[in-house]
């Protein structure tokens, strides 16, 4: 199993096999598919930044920044940075229709972001907006990689706190995340990779990734809790302007 994972990294039937390392005595149960995955994705991220050395402050402290900006490409991108840090394959999408930035798990969970940072806080959500996010369900139907994905969301990242009126039965499909949340979760985030890295060590044994899923489990980062914490507030639930 170990010579196997350090081969590859992502293999479809990862997800069942350490389900099955961790239904032991004294571990959690009931382990999920997407958790599963996620471990790995987070896991694999920690490697990358290394366990010595400025690498891993200097890359959290660049997606900070990022996510920090107002200009929509500065923004988008730091947007990507944290899915990649959350364990998801995360990447921006080329081409007509397509969400500023999509996170996903495999065939078992995917979020498709557009991203407003670049708007000014003082008006309300637009129809253009709102067409423009809801559009990315329509987008993902011809996406080889995406469609047959289980469960997706839409969200519309934003500075605006209001929507327009006549934007509201636009906005029926769509979730929505305030900029300031994205940072939230960028430094709950930053806490719970501070407190993994400090645990690894060259060789990545199976306690370790029970580790980080307890730990994804405290901090509320594991992808059930990333959905509910996203997708806590619809579009259309904000005060209309």
């Amino acid at each position: 199993m170990t010579r196997a994972i350090s081969a590859s990294q992502t293999v479809s039937w990862f997800p069942n096999a350490l389900r099955s390392m961790l239904l032991e005595p004294g571990t959690l149960k009931d382990i999920s598919e997407t958790q599963a995955l996620a471990v790995e994705g987070i896991v694999e991220n920690i490697r990358n930044m290394g366990t010595v050395g400025l690498r891993f402050t200097n890359r959290l402290e660049d997606i900070e920044k990022n996510l920090n900006e107002t200009e929509a490409d500065i923004f988008d991108r730091g947007l990507m940075q944290l899915g990649t840090l959350l364990g998801f394959n995360s990447y921006k999408p080329g081409g007509d229709a397509a969400p500023d930035v999509v996170w996903h798990l495999e065939n078992e969970l995917l979020f498709m972001f557009e991203g407003k940072s670049d708007e000014y806080p003082d008006t309300g959500i637009s129809v253009q907006n709102c067409r423009q996010t809801s559009g990315h369900l329509d987008w993902v139907t011809i996406d080889a990689n995406l469609k047959d994905i289980a469960t997706k969301y839409c969200l519309l990242v934003s500075p605006r706190i209001s929507i327009d009126e006549i934007a509201l039965p636009h906005g029926e499909q769509i979730y929505y995340l305030h900029t300031s949340e994205v940072l939230q979760l960028f430094d709950r985030t930053k806490q719970m990779l501070v407190e993994l890295r400090s645990a690894m060590i060259d060789e990545i044994s199976e306690n370790y990734r029970e580790l980080v899923l307890r730990c994804m489990d405290r901090y509320d980062l594991t992808p059930e809790k990333i959905i509910e914490r996203i997708t806590s507030k619809q579009v259309t639930e904000l005060p209309t302007s």
